[in-house]
């Protein structure tokens, strides 16, 4: 699953500073990382939200039975799906989405 971590503004953090002597906490570490971590995040993530749509408009409801993580154009499918022939038809229309550079077949 892709997580995506985005910068904090000044006025939060001194809200944070505020309030984490009350909850008990000792810090929060900015997770926000470098930008293009953040970019990459944000492709991944456009990049499952096309193959779910895809997906939908091609097989069905079936779809909604698929969970899809991309990692940098390797796109993973997993799965239980009615039939075989339904299995072989996500992943068909997967591979030829672009931007997919490798379908990882994990459906049963």
């Amino acid at each position: 699953m892709t997580r995506l971590c985005l910068p904090v503004s000044e006025a939060f953090r001194r809200r944070q500073a505020e309030l984490l002597p009350l909850a008990g906490a000792l810090e929060v570490k900015d997770a926000a990382g470098p930008v293009g971590a953040t970019e990459a995040s944000v492709k991944n993530v456009a990049l499952e939200m096309k193959v779910k749509n895809i997906l939908l408009t091609h097989i069905g409801v079936n779809a909604l039975k698929i969970e899809v993580e991309a990692v940098d154009g390797v796109v993973s499918l997993r799965g239980k799906l009615d039939s075989p022939d339904t299995s072989k038809a996500a992943i068909k229309k997967t591979r030829s989405i672009k931007g997919v550079k490798k379908v990882v077949d994990l459906l049963s």
